[in-house]
């Protein structure tokens, strides 16, 4: 599958399975638009991908 230059967003993304989502998808080199109940959680995965 092509992911370069996509936008994907991924629920749940501040831990577990969508924080790991989130880092392949970005490796994949997908835009990813990650959504959670923790913005302090999401900010610090933001911060590592």
């Amino acid at each position: 599958m092509k992911l370069k230059d996509k936008t994907v967003i991924v629920t749940g993304a501040s831990r577990g399975l969508g924080e790991a989502c989130s880092k392949a998808l970005v490796q994949k080199g997908a835009r990813v638009f990650g959504l959670a109940r923790s913005l302090n959680k999401l900010n610090k995965i933001q911060h590592q991908i």
